[in-house]
């Protein structure tokens, strides 16, 4: 299995989307831009973004294992054009997503990215959590330099990040010293479920075409047979988290993506109403939102005042 089929099916709704819409659609190979060479191969794809900046006013950079369901919304409803950069929290845990973001082509744009992407070679060591978990200290430097006293904590945090529950702490600090900011100088970022992008496994493979847009983790190696029993995935162990099942009865044709109009073969089994899927993240989130405070009482074990 080569690198492009593990993500067959999403790439090609990419595909068929973009054309759909008279979007430029382009696969980025890092082997392609050895100017963006990085020891982690993660923080080099931001500077591959910065390099496509100029194709268009905006960019919507994806993970390949993202697949859109509901061809017919527009990426545009997604863009501020009072702003360079509009991120994204990831829905599980307390993470400004690095996977995808809306990049718009200002110098800004392509500065910050250059410089976040330089970021992990800066780092002592390969950083748990690699792009997603660095996002956090230098966003905390590059748009609040006047508040490096606030932030000590957060990165003495950061350097004793070993696995997951360390992290989490580490990012639970940086978000409360941010406070509920979603306007930050040049980056906006969008709440829990409002972003354009979610994790497919958080409603166990069920969505709303009235609610979701793309959905994330759409890995060949990772579908599961439907047994026809709904589970609560959210609260698996991680490894089985990761798993989801067949949406897409046929791949999108190619050769029908030029009309606007043209539907995805989805299997409705898991097509649901905006109300039930709102419900089972509504859940989600209020586990989420009180575990947030669990991890900031952890803060004072990672770092000495």
């Amino acid at each position: 299995m080569n690198e492009f089929s593990k993500y067959e099916t999403a790439l090609a709704s990419l595909r068929c989307y973009a054309r759909m819409h008279n979007y430029e659609f382009r696969i980025a190979v890092s082997a392609h831009f050895l100017q963006c060479f990085t020891r982690d191969f993660m923080f080099a794809r931001h500077c591959i973004v910065a390099e496509h900046l100029y194709i268009a006013d905006y960019t919507l950079f994806l993970d390949a294992d993202m697949a859109v369901v509901s061809p017919k919304r527009k990426i545009e409803e997604w863009i501020d054009p009072r702003f360079d950069l509009t991120l994204y929290e990831r829905f599980i845990n307390f993470e400004i997503a690095a996977g995808s973001y809306i990049a718009k082509n200002t110098k800004w744009t392509f500065d910050f990215l250059k410089k976040f992407a330089k970021y992990g070679d800066e780092l002592e060591e390969k950083v748990v959590g690699s792009d997603n978990a660095a996002l956090h200290m230098f966003l905390a430097d590059e748009l609040y330099p006047e508040m490096r006293d606030e932030f000590e904590p957060c990165r003495k945090a950061q350097q004793k990040v070993k696995w997951g529950i360390d992290l989490y702490v580490y990012e639970v600090c940086v978000r409360m010293t941010i406070g509920n900011q979603l306007y930050m100088k040049n980056v906006r970022m969008l709440r829990k479920g409002t972003g354009w992008v979610r994790d497919v496994w958080l409603a166990d493979s069920r969505w709303s075409p009235d609610r979701d847009f793309i959905l994330h983790g759409l890995q060949e190696a990772r579908v599961e047979n439907f047994t026809g029993q709904f589970v609560e995935r959210a609260k698996l162990p991680w490894m089985r988290k990761a798993f989801y099942y067949k949406l897409f009865n046929k791949i999108p044709d190619i050769h029908k993506c030029y009309d606007p109009d043209y539907d995805f073969d989805l299997d409705e089994r898991f097509i649901k109403s905006k109300a039930e899927v709102d419900e089972i993240l509504r859940e989600i989130k209020a586990d989420v939102d009180e575990s947030k405070w669990n991890f900031a009482g952890m803060l004072p074990n990672f770092i000495d005042f």
